[in-house]
């Protein structure tokens, strides 16, 4: 089955790498005509191939030649597509292998400004690295009230430190909230 996507792949599909000042984008797809209603029976036949990577989505444009909706199979975070890639890998022709290594090589080269760009219409953009040079697109963010964001890395490390420092506040918190768990699961029993 991964052969035929591999080449399936090889005939019909392309890699593209965006990378400008603050972003980065990496793109592995597939587009096929079809109906309006479901998408061509070869794109459902990848996705499965690669083990339901990436997304289908029907483009709102139509071919222009077969008049047909087009639809697309698409891979589009550097994790998803390196894995597809990856799956292909043994199967892949020449010039495909080659278009893989560069556009992977330039993503991976380089990393996005840690500076905060402005936006198109005047506000501020999301910061891509945290104060401490985390990734924010690997390691991901949470909103905390009066402080923006923050990555989970450095959310947990102020939390263990907070730990550290209130130790009779962070066990009392651990005391109620046993106690929250235990009256939830007695009120279950006596419902």
């Amino acid at each position: 089955m991964l052969a035929w996507a591999a080449g399936f792949f090889d005939g019909e599909g392309s890699i593209t790498c965006t990378v400008g000042e603050g972003s980065r984008a990496i793109h592995v797809e597939i587009t096929q005509a079809g109906d309006e209603e479901a998408p061509p029976d070869t794109l459902v036949k990848f996705h499965s191939a690669v083990g339901g990577i990436g997304l289908i989505r029907r483009k709102k444009r139509y071919g222009t030649l077969s008049k047909k909706p087009l639809w697309r199979w698409g891979a589009t975070s550097f994790m998803h597509a390196q894995a597809a890639i990856g799956m292909l890998w043994l199967w892949l022709g020449e010039s495909k292998r080659a278009k893989a290594i560069q556009c992977l090589t330039k993503y991976k080269s380089r990393q996005p400004q840690s500076l905060r760009p402005v936006g198109v219409m005047g506000g501020p953009r999301m910061q891509l690295l945290c104060s401490n040079g985390h990734d924010k697109n690997i390691h991901g963010f949470l909103r905390y009230d009066g402080r923006g964001r923050d990555c989970r890395i450095c959310a947990n490390e102020r939390a263990r430190q907070w730990r550290f420092n209130n130790p009779d506040l962070a066990a009392r918190g651990k005391r109620e909230s046993r106690k929250r768990a235990k009256l939830a699961e007695v009120e279950k029993l006596s419902v």
